[in-house]
């Protein structure tokens, strides 16, 4: 069963991610960053951008980083996860997050009503994730394809 105090007060950061394009030349352009969870009050939250790279996408960085997507959580009826709302400008994003442990939220996300897409957030303390990072590592470390 969860409940907000699993999450009130606390800050969590994303796996990277990354936006890219390709141009015609076959450079890849792009920015990698990562994205902040806040859960601020008893029902309030928010996502904000942190960016880590960027390779030709100048526009899009300043239009990422001063995108802050805030919105409301709550236990949904069956405490089996999370639901947030959460709105920047026109659009909208839902997430049902589900506890992987203490320091690991594993989340559908649907934005804009569109099919849903998984994302992990993991706990942040003074400024450092805690926690077991084997689902990360997992996903960073590909076997080659045979």
């Amino acid at each position: 069963m969860i409940t907000t105090s699993h999450v009130l007060g606390k800050t969590y950061i994303s796996a990277p991610l990354a936006e890219t394009d390709i141009h015609n030349g076959g450079t890849i352009f792009g920015i990698i960053y990562y994205q902040y969870l806040e859960f601020i009050s008893e029902n309030e939250v928010k996502i904000t951008n942190r960016i880590t790279f960027i390779r030709r996408m100048a526009g899009l960085h300043e239009s990422k980083q001063k995108e802050i997507w805030t919105g409301y959580y709550k236990v949904e009826s069956d405490k089996k996860h999370i639901k947030c709302e959460l709105t920047h400008r026109n659009a909208k994003t839902i997430l049902y997050i589900d506890l992987v442990d203490e320091n690991t939220l594993l989340c559908e996300e649907y934005f804009m009503d569109h099919d849903g897409k998984g994302r992990v957030f993991f706990i942040l303390e003074n400024n450092k994730t805690v926690g077991d990072f084997k689902y990360l590592e997992q996903a960073i470390i590909r076997e080659p394809w045979i």
